[in-house]
């Protein structure tokens, strides 16, 4: 067995005003490959004068010494095992000052643990396994105060949970329970109890009515402890006349079959929260009102229709009240008796007005009426009320002037069924006071064709929303708003949008997604520099017509901040990154792209429309301001090639264009070295564009994957380094087979391979890289130079590397010998293919003559492989 602890108790921080001091470490028990156990320590040390903090992580680690560190010391300890384990260590039940254990989502049936010995233990969870009865290695555990078994298959509730004299918490939700035979009220101390879920408990009853049933199976919570009780999703259809437990505060009752409630029910004064959504009541039971402690009353998704109207003097504590997805008509309040009322949820009705009882209510925060058709809202003065949030749906966008005389409310979210028709109604905000605190308004799915005026008067206003909508033109309506922040417009049908909107002083984000915008306002470059533009999904032109302006036409400043695709959501052209290729002073900041000088120009330089003048122009006033004149007219060659190139042109281009695009791969080299912890993560970019595309030969490729991988040397991780040499190499083994095909040589596999390590060999400097530097430094490579020669035998079929090491090892090169045996113990656990030696190494030996120093040799390359005895 091997037992690890990693201990976290050094990095400690003094604070005094705290009352106790927690001390976590992280035990890690492994007694098998695939069987761990995760267990947090708390010890808590009772000293009201200081409070210690770990903030980690400095580890320790002990391995085969339990004697450094012994977790049974420990008064507070909780363990948590791992998902998926098939059996307990047996090592848990041996801390004997275990508090708390969890074992969630295995696949459990029995507990092959002795826990007589844990005293200690307060809880257990065995969640989502496949119990089918209680473990009878937990009844010895008279202490516990919390058992969770959900998610199991446990078929009854045995007598002997009454042992359990301490149990304050007993949750058995979704388990397939038929039988009860213990008595609850035996449970002095049971706080919870939740039962949900198990189906089968009424129907297996032997009685012989429904009612019946219903009744001896309530009559097991009558005269109990219970304070929090949960039978959802039972098929519950009665409440018994006799049903009653004295100090239930919360009875859930939800997704059951219910449709009244007992007259009794009436003697539960200490209710608090009683959940009945997802039953079959029409009407709001009267004996609720009864009910004079309820602080949460949840009705919705019931069958309710009509009106609903709570009464002076009942439930005058009522907090929360839930009446949405029913038919409710009307729903109304007694202002001066239900001044607790805090949220009121009623969407989802056919309620027509809104009640100004409501609006006064002086502590409500949340009003959502969405769902509903609103059509009148009842309102005449504003003395007081506390409401912050409303969400609703209204038949006429005008119904919104009632509600700005509600000074306290920050949010208000309206969806409206109709489109005002006259522009006069536009400006229903007149009637708001300037000493409102509105911070965020959604008009959302309002039909309106024209962004509303008068909005001016909200000097608190931060975030407003006009999406998908049918605006077609954005006139500047936010004159004055210093402190807007959001502005959204999203899937509307703007063609035009005035520039002075782009100016308020505290604009952050502006969306204008997917709307009808081809050309922009001028006042775009006088934007405010942290603001933010999306214009996805906009059919924007790049270039402007008079006095419009395109894309190409914003300011190097504003359109660094635009967020610019086409209608397809397609990145569109970028200038901005090859306007920063040469900029040394933002080289830092963006992230040079090479593909933006390549592949984007040669796939639309067309499409642009521009002519050779207007391209090179372009070329002169963004690259050119960066570089000098002769770097400038490489530039201008190298696009022109571009430019006249067309898609299907796939031969290789003249002496001319070759010898032009060597001078721009020397920029682009000289550029990469100098930027290379900017820009590594491009360099593929490059390789793919120059190479992959056939603009090189395959010496000029070899060339700059030698040259690629020098100037990254110790300059990226080794990750980056190897995505780029395996991407690479990949490559030129499918280009170089390519140029065998092409020049009508008929080579079989041998000697293509031959040509193939040969090639490899001699462009990838192989004979440097195993010269005697090999020797220094303990014989170890460079990782970019370990790396390199580990694809080099990677790509090695079995025949090839059979000829390669025959040669090698009759060989007197030390040095070759020492790199081949050095890679291949590095990386042997992904040269998969050398599974294939396994019986090949006799015939090696046969066949070839390998002396014995060879043998031994292949045996300390291969130790790792269960080599087949070919020494006889």
């Amino acid at each position: 067995m091997i037992f690890k602890c990693q201990k976290c108790f050094e990095s400690y921080k003094y604070i005094s005003f705290y009352d106790y001091m927690f001390l976590f470490l992280i035990l890690t028990f492994q007694l098998k490959m695939d069987s761990i156990v995760e267990a947090e320590i708390r010890e808590i040390i009772k000293d009201k004068s200081s409070f210690y903090n770990y903030k980690g992580p400095i580890l320790k680690e002990f391995e085969n010494n339990t004697s450094d560190f012994c977790i049974f010391d420990y008064k507070c300890l909780e363990i948590k095992l791992k998902k998926n384990i098939e059996i307990l260590p047996t090592l848990v039940g041996d801390c004997v000052k275990i508090i708390g254990f969890k074992c969630n989502n295995n696949s459990l049936s029995k507990l092959c643990i002795n826990f007589k010995n844990l005293y200690c233990l307060k809880s257990i969870e065995f969640r989502h396994q496949m119990f089918k009865f209680f473990p009878p290695e937990i009844f010895p555990l008279t202490n516990l105060e919390h058992i969770d078994f959900s998610g199991n298959l446990i078929l009854e509730l045995p007598k002997n949970l009454e042992v359990f004299i301490n149990l304050s918490y007993l949750i058995m939700t979704n388990n397939e329970i038929e039988v009860i035979e213990m008595n609850f009220k035996k449970l002095n101390k049971l706080n919870k109890l939740d039962l949900s879920g198990n189906i089968y408990i009424i129907p297996q009853i032997l009685e012989p009515s429904p009612y019946l049933k219903h009744k001896a199976f309530f009559s097991l919570f009558n005269n109990s402890q219970i304070k929090h009780l949960s039978l959802r999703e039972m098929n519950i259809k009665f409440i018994p006349d006799d049903f009653y437990i004295d100090g239930l505060e919360t009875l859930f009752l939800s997704s059951n079959l219910i449709s009244e409630l007992p007259e009794s029910f009436a003697k539960h004064k200490n209710m608090k929260d009683l959940i009945l959504f997802n039953n079959h009541f029409t009407q709001m039971p009267k004996i609720i009102y009864e009910l004079e402690n309820l602080e949460r009353l949840s009705l919705s998704s019931n069958f309710i229709y009509g009106e609903i109207y709570i009464y002076e003097n009942t439930l005058t504590k009522l907090k929360l009240i839930n009446i949405r997805n029913n038919k409710i008509t009307n729903f109304n309040v007694c202002g001066n008796s239900h001044k607790s009322l805090e949220i009121i949820h009623m969407m989802d009705n056919n309620i027509t007005k809104l009640n100004k009882n409501i609006l006064f209510l002086p502590l409500l925060k949340d009003l959502q009426i969405y769902g509903n058709a609103i059509e009148k809202i009842d309102l005449n003065n504003s003395s007081y009320n506390e409401i912050k949030n409303i969400k609703m749906d209204i038949v006429d966008i005008r119904v919104v002037r009632n509600l700005l005389n509600l000074k306290n409310i920050k949010t208000l979210e309206i969806n409206c069924r109709n489109s005002p028709d006259e522009k006069g109604f536009l400006d229903i905000f007149y009637i708001a006071s300037e000493e409102n605190l509105i911070e965020e308004i959604n008009l959302s799915n309002c039909c309106l064709k024209e962004s509303l005026e008068g909005m001016y008067v909200f000097k608190n206003l931060k975030k407003i929303s006009y999406d998908r909508n049918n605006i077609r033109k954005v006139h500047n309506v936010f004159y004055g708003m210093e402190a807007l922040e959001y502005l959204s417009f999203e899937k509307n049908r703007i063609e035009y949008i005035d520039g002075n909107i782009f100016n308020l002083s505290k604009l952050k984000y502006l969306n204008l997604r997917d709307n009808k915008l081809e050309f922009l306002h001028k006042g775009i470059n006088c934007a405010n520099k942290n603001l933010k533009i999306n214009f996805i999904k906009n059919p924007l032109k790049k270039y402007g017509e008079s006095n419009k302006l395109g894309f190409m036409n914003i300011s190097f400043e504003i359109s660094n901040n635009m967020i610019i695709r086409d209608i397809n959501g397609i990145m569109t052209y970028n200038r901005i990154n090859i306007e920063n290729l040469y900029n040394k002073h933002n080289a830092e900041k963006y992230k040079w792209n090479l593909s933006l000088l390549t592949k984007p120009i040669h796939s639309q330089i067309h499409e642009l429309g521009m002519n050779q003048e207007e391209l090179f122009s372009y070329v002169e006033t963004t690259v050119g301001k960066y570089c000098d004149n002769n770097t400038y007219e490489k530039i201008k060659k190298y696009l022109l090639w571009l430019y006249n190139k067309s898609d299907d042109q796939k031969d290789q281009f003249s002496e001319e264009g070759k010898s032009d695009i060597r001078e721009y791969m020397e920029i682009l080299f000289a550029y990469i070295k100098n930027n290379y912890k900017e820009n590594s993560e491009y360099i593929q970019e490059l390789f793919e564009i120059l190479i992959k595309q056939n603009y090189l030969c395959v010496d000029e490729q070899f060339e700059y994957l030698y040259k690629t991988v020098y100037i990254l040397d110790n300059a990226c991780d080794i990750t980056t380094l190897q995505k780029i040499l395996e991407l690479n190499i990949h490559m030129l083994k499918y280009n170089i087979l390519h140029s065998i095909v092409s020049s009508g040589n008929n080579l079989n596999n041998h000697e293509y391979c031959t040509y193939y390590r040969n090639m490899l060999s001699n462009k990838l400097g192989l004979k440097k890289l195993t010269s005697k530097r090999l020797l220094l430094d303990n014989n170890k490579l460079s990782e970019s130079e370990e790396y390199i020669l580990f694809l080099f035998i990677k790509q090695f079929s079995v025949s090839s590397i059979q000829e390669s090491l025959t040669k090698i090892i009759n060989d007197d090169d030390t040095t070759k010998q020492l790199a081949i045996e050095y890679i291949l113990s590095k990386h042997i656990k992904k040269l998969s293919f050398l599974k294939k030696f396994d019986s090949k190494i006799s015939e090696l030996y046969n066949d070839n003559g390998i002396s014995s120093q060879g043998v031994l040799f292949l045996m300390k390359c291969f130790s790792f492989i269960k080599v087949k005895t070919f020494i006889n």
